[in-house]
């Protein structure tokens, strides 16, 4: 039995074909022709059925060669799979109607289900099945949603003699069914949407299985912890967003969804020790003081040399979302330091609990030193690696580096420098924090 899979281009088709078939397929020409397909073998139930993949085409009234195999191939079929966009319904139902009146056994997939979901497209499947009057399955071929149903509805699928209509009527019956069968509602995207969005599509889904994977294998049960402080915390600066979107105070909102993610992020990849109270309060007070300082100059200076350009079409006050920027951007490279001081600090301690205090205070000085050059590189590197296109473009537009930097890419700048002022002041303020805590109490006590 031979079973053609056909539908209009970029409907998802040919990732339907490798969800029937697998790796085992077979890329050829038509006979005579440059115009490839795709063949393979599918098992139901015991039998063996050969799958093509037929080229796109909106009609079977051919326009071009690779319509003209499709035409071919849909009069060789024994059964036929025809594959609809969810989300542009009635573009897809004329080449449905055109199927169904070729008196072949048709079966529907509804694909791109989750989009149209998405997007508050509601198709009633049953009312649609109904009027075509053959099986109709909703599929989301990237997830595998469907396929299963589908496969076990292609014995429901009958040949039947249909009255050959003109496209006009073709048309006319399309709207009356879309009409009958579809809904549009608006819907702005939730975050499991987004979520499921991200992780699915290739270019989000296989970095983020990458870092599951590897976050799992190295970091272990302190992996996943940290995997859940990351997860929790894109959850809270979503949420931050929606509440600057409602009218609340964007430094308000950023100010205390930092110190949650603080507490959170340290409690979770830590627990409840010494160095985690530590490093809390460095990080808060090294954040405070780096913020106050950023504040303080570009005050003083009437945010001369900054260009609010590219933040001032929205209708909020650009300073406002700068300084949350900075905020948010400056608290992870600072939080890094904390920990690593209060770590390394509390290790020295607990290796020699007699040891000196301003001996103390030099290894964490060492320390502090080592790790400040590279920690400022990183931010740097972070800040600027987004800029390299807007660079490129005013270079190559004969605009000097110098111009681009003050007009160009000013933010940049200022983000970068104040994430460096905070790193560098969160080293003694985290050094002489730990110490204090560690050689005021034992270890393990506040």
């Amino acid at each position: 039995m031979k079973i053609v899979l056909m539908g209009n281009p970029n409907v998802g088709k040919s990732v339907i074909f490798s969800r029937l078939t697998g790796a085992d397929v077979i890329a050829a020409n038509y006979p005579g022709t440059t115009v490839d397909f795709t063949k393979g073998k599918m098992k139901i139930e015991g039998k063996t059925f050969e799958i093509i993949d037929a080229p796109g085409t909106y009609s079977l009234m051919p326009s071009n060669k690779a319509e003209e195999i499709a035409k071919k191939l849909f009069d060789e079929a024994d059964l036929v799979i025809n594959v609809v966009d969810a989300t542009n319904l009635e573009r897809n139902l004329f080449l449905t109607l055109e199927l169904l009146e070729g008196n072949k056994p048709v079966v529907i997939a509804i694909n791109l289900w989750d989009e149209a979901r998405h997007e508050g497209i509601e198709i009633d499947l049953k009312k649609l099945e109904k009027i075509l009057d053959t099986p109709v399955i909703a599929t989301v071929a990237l997830t595998g949603e469907g396929i299963k149903e589908l496969t076990e509805r292609i014995k429901d699928a009958k040949a039947k003699e249909r009255k050959k209509t003109s496209d006009d009527e073709k048309w006319m019956e399309i709207g009356r069914i879309v009409k009958i069968v579809q809904k549009v509602r608006h819907r702005h995207h939730t975050l499991k949407d987004k979520l499921s969005e991200a992780s699915i599509k290739p270019v989000t889904g296989l970095p983020i299985a990458i870092f599951v994977l590897l976050i799992s294998l190295i970091g272990g049960v302190k992996g996943l912890r940290s995997l859940t402080s990351v997860i929790i915390n894109v959850v809270i600066i979503i949420f931050v967003i929606r509440l600057f979107l409602l009218g609340y105070n964007i430094i308000v909102i950023s100010s205390l969804a930092c110190v949650i993610f603080i507490i959170l992020s340290l409690l979770l990849t830590i627990g409840i020790k010494k160095k985690t109270f530590a490093a809390t309060l460095s990080t808060v007070a090294g954040t405070l003081v780096s913020m106050l300082i950023s504040y303080t100059v570009i005050t003083l200076l009437h945010s001369n040399g900054i260009h609010y350009e590219e933040v001032e079409f929205y209708n909020f006050q650009p300073e406002q979302i700068f300084m949350a920027e900075i905020l948010i951007g400056t608290l992870g490279a600072i939080m890094d330091i904390a920990i690593s001081i209060s770590s390394s600090l509390q290790e020295i301690y607990h290796k020699n609990p007699l040891i000196e205090k301003n001996t103390l205070l030099k290894s964490g000085l060492e320390i502090g030193q080592d790790i400040m050059g590279t920690m400022s590189n990183t931010l740097i590197f972070a800040c600027f690696s987004g800029s390299i296109p807007i660079i490129l473009l005013g270079l190559i537009n004969s605009i000097s580096i110098f111009d681009i930097m003050n007009f160009n890419i000013s933010l940049e700048i200022v983000r970068a420098l104040t994430g460096c002022i905070g790193i560098v002041i969160s080293i003694p303020v985290s050094i002489y924090i730990s110490v204090f805590l560690l050689k005021r109490t034992k270890i393990g006590e506040f």
